[in-house]
Formats: C-alpha cells, structure tokens, sequence
C-alpha cells in the first residue's frame, strides 16, 4: 500500500511543479519534478522487490520477455525525454515561451515519455506476475496518461508558443503511419 501511495504522490508533485512553472515561479517548488521522480522511482523499485519471493513468473520464459520489455521501455523513456529534446534549450536554459519540440521522437506523438513508460511497467509486471506489481503498473499508467492530458489541455498551451498546432499536427499518444514516417525522417 506505502508504494501505491508513493506513486500517487509522485504525481502531485509533478501537476504542483507544472502549475508553479506557470503561475508561481516558485525555487523551492522547482524541485517537485526532481522529487516526483525519485518518489515514482522508489516506489516502483520498493513495490518490485517486495515481491521478489513470490513471483510466479521469474522461472518462465516469460519472466525474460517483460524484463526485455520493460527495459526497452525504460530506455526509449529516458532516450525521449533526455535526449530527444535539445538539452540547454529544454533543461538549462529554457526560454519564455519557446517553440515545440516536433521532430524525432516528438513527431511520433506528443507524449512519448508515457507510451515508453507504459511498456515498461506492463514488461515489469508481465514479468513478476504479482498482484500488487500489477496494481502498481496499472495506477502508474493511468497516473501518467491523467497527467499528460494534463500537461495538454493546461500547461503547454502556456508553456509553448505553438502548442495549438502542435496539438492539430501531431497525435496524442497513438502514433500514426504518417507520424512515425514523420519521427523517422526528423529523428538524429
């Protein structure tokens, strides 16, 4: 239950970061995100080897295959939300109002951070066949998924001079034929 409620408040934290970003400008509240991150991170980690010696799955074939998952996911994760975006412009020294971000992985679709995160915790939970695991995996999804629309509808058309048309020319989180043609003729 403590790792579910970690989770949640990891979340918190993240929608009190993107209104402070907006709104408030707030040093300390700065640090939300950084803080989400390494509660989600926590709880994940905590919930996960908290079940190690009752997993059911980890003899199987399958264990291997939600591990591959799950690290693929991982990786894609931290590739598109680290390294797919021009690092000073987005972390160091971000600009008021700036221009989306639409090539690469930001051409496949608007929140790629979520459908990578979404891999990886259904790889981690199709490999420790727990039930709480699961529980786990699913509310931090559906968490995530809640705050990108979020992010969508409230924070980036402030954050973003062309959000608007960004919203029109790209897709949400399912990637389109023409989207990923797109990705992969912008990517680096």
């Amino acid at each position: 239950m403590v790792f579910l409620v970690g989770t949640c408040l990891a979340f918190v934290l993240y929608i009190v970061y993107d209104v402070n970003s907006v709104l408030l400008k707030n040093r300390f509240l700065q640090s939300f995100f950084a803080l989400g991150t390494v509660l989600l991170a926590v709880s994940t980690i905590g919930c996960f080897l908290s079940q190690w010696d009752t997993c059911l799955m980890r003899r199987q074939p399958v264990f291997g295959l939600g591990l591959l998952f799950g690290a693929a996911g991982f990786f894609l994760m931290i590739l598109s939300l680290f390294f797919s975006l021009p690092f000073d412009e987005t972390y160091l020294n971000p600009r008021q109002k700036p221009p989306v971000y639409d090539a690469g992985m930001y051409a496949l679709c608007r929140h790629p951070g979520v459908v990578w995160l979404c891999l990886m915790y259904f790889g981690l939970a199709l490999s420790w066949g727990s039930f709480l695991c699961t529980l786990l995996s699913v509310a931090a999804s559906l968490l995530d998924i809640l705050y990108v629309v979020f992010q969508d509808c409230w924070t980036f058309p402030r954050t973003f001079s062309n959000y608007g048309a960004y919203q029109k020319s790209t897709p949400f989180l399912i990637p389109t034929w023409e989207s990923i043609q797109k990705a992969w003729r912008t990517r680096k």
